[in-house]
């Protein structure tokens, strides 16, 4: 006979969140914006997908691209980029970027963050695997 309690443990696990750090990704993309010199170390290691945010994914790879084209990284050219990808409205427009840097000292590494967002992104990998 069937238990009417299926595998609680196995439940609770699959109705936790999966592990982020939605602090570590706004330190990195604040940073960013505040000293665009700062992408280079976050590229090296980190991909949009390594972000659990969806608006922080959205936003990583937008600058990435801004980047890439050798143009400088703000809030307004980040929305104009976002543009591209689909609609933005849900996001809360160009303040919703420049919030990010709300309250953040200026940072001249950020090797310590992109640990820690790129080990969560393992673990979430492993998770979903």
């Amino acid at each position: 006979m069937a238990s009417p309690f299926p595998d609680s443990r196995r439940d609770q696990y699959l109705e936790r969140p999966l592990p982020s750090s939605e602090d570590s990704e706004r330190v990195i993309l604040g940073a960013i914006l505040l000293d665009n010199a700062l992408i280079t170390q976050a590229v090296e290691h980190l991909k949009p997908e390594d972000f659990y945010s969806p608006l922080n994914r959205r936003v990583y790879n937008s600058m990435i691209s801004l980047f890439e084209q050798a143009k400088q990284i703000d809030p307004i050219l980040i929305i104009e980029e976002m543009k591209k990808d689909g609609p933005i409205e849900a996001i809360g427009g160009v303040s919703t970027i420049a919030n990010l840097t709300y309250g953040l000292p200026h940072f001249s590494n950020l090797e310590e963050y992109v640990k820690v967002v790129k080990d969560k992104s393992v673990v979430r990998t492993l998770i979903r695997t």
